[in-house]
């Protein structure tokens, strides 16, 4: 959906895996502003909780400029703390989006401040917003799912690896990918600067 096919409309990045929320909304990112040059003029960013609802609403009518899309981010909101009236206002603001052919609203929501409740019983802002948002939710990975993960970011780096070693470096550096990946690249370049074409568990242990 992301990589290609329309754009246009909402999103929601949630979830406890941050490393995913990041990576997704980023792949969102290039799609939309595909040239830096003009991001000045086709990409807003808000942080924190409170928001100018009137801002947005003129960051969403104010068309791209020499690009298709204009994506508008809102970093980390509390969706589950908003008043009723906020959260008319976020629908106006949602709709308005739908309206356009090239908007693009992106809310990357930390760990707890939305509630999406199960898919036999959905939480009161997806019963709302389900229809009109595009909800992505990102987990915490199984310790196969990382495996496997971690195995294609060695390959890409080059260096080989048994499963063995992958075992020790979760033991070690725990289920966070943010933290992992940064494993990855670490010890890839040490290996690289020994020249060696693996990675050990006694590397992993050092």
């Amino acid at each position: 959906l992301l990589k290609s096919g329309e754009i246009v409309g909402s999103y929601v990045f949630s979830g406890e895996e941050d490393y995913l929320k990041r990576y997704y909304l980023d792949e969102l990112r290039k799609r939309a502003v595909s040239d830096e040059a003009f991001a000045t003029f086709n990409h807003a960013v808000y942080d924190g909780e409170d928001m100018d609802f009137a801002s947005l609403r003129d960051d969403v009518l104010s068309p791209p400029m020499f690009e298709p899309y204009k994506l508008i981010e809102w970093r980390y909101p509390d969706l589950d703390g908003m008043k009723e009236s906020e959260l008319d206002e976020l629908e106006k603001l949602i709709d308005l989006v739908a309206s356009t052919d090239y908007a693009v609203l992106a809310l990357l929501v930390s760990e707890g401040d939305v509630d999406l409740g199960t898919p036999k019983k959905p939480s009161k802002f997806v019963k709302r917003f389900g229809e009109k948002l595009r909800i992505l939710n990102f987990d915490k990975c199984t310790d196969a799912q990382l495996l496997s993960w971690l195995k294609r970011h060695f390959d890409a780096e080059g260096v080989e690896v048994t499963k063995d070693v992958l075992d020790a470096l979760i033991f070690r550096a725990g289920h966070s990918m943010t933290v992992l990946n940064n494993e990855v690249i670490k010890l890839s370049f040490l290996a690289k600067a020994r020249g060696q074409r693996s990675v050990s568990i006694d590397d992993v242990r050092e």
